[in-house]
């Protein structure tokens, strides 16, 4: 027996970011939120999140950094 399901739904997302004030080891750091639905309990979420922008200490690349969270505030582990 073959069993196909067909299931569309459309469901906004939608993201915001700013820069915010850079701490001495990052070239930028950027600052943000998602707002996405949670596909498991068809409710909506937040995702929190901080994007670093670091010397990498290698001629002609950058080091990127994203911690993302869906608890509120502050989102740092560790990071200094």
């Amino acid at each position: 027996m073959d069993l196909l399901i067909r299931h569309h739904k459309t469901m906004p997302v939608s993201a915001n970011i700013k820069k915010i004030n850079k701490a001495a080891v990052d070239l930028k750091i950027f600052s943000g939120t998602i707002s996405m639905p949670n596909y498991l309990k068809q409710q909506p979420m937040v995702l929190n999140f901080l994007v670093h922008l670091e010397d990498s200490q290698t001629k002609d690349h950058t080091a990127i950094f994203f911690e993302v969270s869906s608890r509120t505030s502050p989102i740092s582990h560790g990071k200094n």
